[in-house]
């Protein structure tokens, strides 16, 4: 069973290094600036709208998980060929793992686990890569889990921050100042059901991350 796995991560090793040749080496790539990529909270994001100085794509997908993202990244980036990414994930591995029942502690080391693999292939691909925080929720999407998962992402935020310094080229960008109220909830004005953010929200956190992708 071990050699099984080594050679398994032998194999993912290895098409890496060949996606990461194409990624820099082919000539028929559509070159843009951003991308950004995660779960629905990124697929909700309008991004030719809100940063219409650049050229970006959105590959976010709805009920996305950390392991997802990181199973579709190698071919969007060697599809966008994008000069930075932008990622936000891992709100459905928390809701997931919190509605089976799943410890706290287990589940903040479970999904650092799944993204320090998802980072190591970013950083493999020397693209730059922005982090952004795991965003606040509030009562109107449940008020024992939306207690839950505030309680949940402060600690993951904080050593998710740590893990992201480990490599090269990643940058994690705390957004949750932004949007929380004064009883650290996401804003009723910045939300259309407790979990999922507004235009109003997304402009804010464009505005805030702009000097930092470009």
């Amino acid at each position: 069973m071990q050699k099984l796995c080594m050679l398994i991560d032998l194999k993912r090793r290895v098409l890496i290094i060949l996606t990461c040749l194409i990624f820099f080496n082919c000539v028929d790539k559509n070159n843009i600036a951003v991308l950004f990529t995660g779960d629905s909270l990124i697929y909700g994001w309008d991004t030719f709208f809100y940063f219409p100085e650049v050229e970006t794509a959105n590959t976010g997908i709805k009920g996305s998980t950390v392991c997802e993202t990181r199973t579709r990244l190698l071919k969007d980036l060697n599809k966008y060929n994008p000069e930075k990414l932008v990622l936000l994930i891992g709100t459905n591995d928390c809701i997931k793992m919190i509605t089976q029942g799943v410890e706290d502690s287990i589940i903040v080391d479970s999904i650092l686990l799944e993204y320090s693999a998802l980072l190591n292939d970013i950083s493999y691909c020397k693209v730059n890569c922005c982090v952004l925080s795991l965003l606040k929720t509030n009562k109107r999407f449940g008020e024992s889990i939306s207690l839950k998962l505030n309680s949940l992402y402060t600690v993951l935020n904080m050593r998710l921050q740590s893990t992201v310094q480990l490599f090269s080229g990643c940058e994690f960008i705390e957004v949750n100042h932004l949007l929380i109220d004064k009883n650290n909830q996401l804003r009723e004005d910045y939300t259309t059901d407790g979990l999922h953010i507004n235009e109003k929200a997304y402009e804010l956190i464009s505005n805030h991350i702009r000097p930092k992708i470009f």
